[in-house]
């Protein structure tokens, strides 16, 4: 039955065909690997011609997003180079967090990530707690930075009441 399927969807040249001469179809025991090749390529030329359409249109339609996006973290990488200190720029850029000092606990900093993840909190160089804290729409990796720094130096206890603890283990998470 498979082969009476396989015969209609794709129609083989009979064996009186003059130019395939003797040959017969691969499911009655014919050489079948120029089918097959033929097969193989339309296939993949049509699944080639979908990626390239799909790539073509969603770089039409996402560009002004992409720019308009690009332009929004241009504008909040300069207004984080308005609130931070020199050190505190050359520290962002080179290690990748901004150090943070508690005002109320002494001996406590927390790293802040220059992109968006998790909020490292150190006391006396030793890590004791992660902390997640998300905005409600999406932000600028920048205006994240700037928006951890101001909250823990302007309200470090609304911060803390607003933030998750992560708690990692290493049996479940595999860290």
């Amino acid at each position: 039955m498979p082969h009476l399927v396989l015969a209609a969807l794709f129609p083989w040249p009979s064996p009186t065909d003059a130019a395939f001469g003797a040959a017969s179809a691969p499911w009655d025991g014919g050489d079948a690997s120029a089918y097959v090749l033929v097969v193989a390529m339309g296939s993949l030329l049509a699944i080639v011609s979908l990626v390239v359409g799909a790539l073509v249109y969603a770089d039409r339609t996402d560009r002004p997003l992409r720019v308009e996006h690009e332009a929004a973290q241009r504008r909040a990488r300069l207004l984080l180079h308005e609130f931070l200190s020199a050190d505190e720029r050359a520290q962002l850029e080179r290690r990748h967090h901004l150090v943070v000092p508690s005002r109320i606990r002494p001996g406590r900093v927390y790293l802040v990530p220059a992109e968006p993840g998790l909020v490292s909190v150190y006391e006396s160089g030793r890590q004791t707690q992660l902390l997640c804290v998300r905005p409600t729409v999406p932000l600028p990796d920048a205006d994240m930075v700037l928006a951890h720094k101001l909250m823990i130096e302007c309200c470090e206890d609304e911060y803390l009441a607003l933030a998750n603890r992560v708690v990692r283990h290493r049996y479940v998470l595999g860290w």
